[in-house]
């Protein structure tokens, strides 16, 4: 996997899920397979978050993708021109996204 197939996957990650779950799940995935195809330790490289862990580790109440040793600022590339109308992706750091529901639940408010 190239580090452009790589964006791809992930941008395709953020516009066919519906969920910051099911996106988040996704993305992992492709950074899971990144981790194969590079020959990287995914179990230090990558890091999937539920609202609970991310939230306990001083970020937002939501679903988070980590991968520190991705490509270049890829959390910024994959958002560019990518519209999900269901979920707002927020680079973190340019190597993770934040993934929040674009209608906030009752409880948060």
């Amino acid at each position: 996997m190239t580090e452009a197939e790589f964006i791809k996957r992930i941008e395709t990650a953020l516009r066919t899920n519906d969920t910051p779950k099911a996106m988040a799940r996704s993305m992992y995935n492709v950074c899971l397979a990144a981790c194969k195809t590079w020959d990287m330790n995914p179990k230090f490289e990558v890091q999937l978050r539920n609202p609970t862990q991310n939230k306990a580790h001083g970020y937002g109440n939501c679903w988070a993708v980590s991968f520190e040793a991705g490509p270049y600022e890829w959390a910024v590339l994959s958002t560019l021109n990518t519209v999900n109308p269901q979920v707002l992706a927020e680079p973190h750091y340019s190597f993770d996204l934040q993934l929040y529901p674009k209608r906030v639940p009752a409880e948060v408010l």
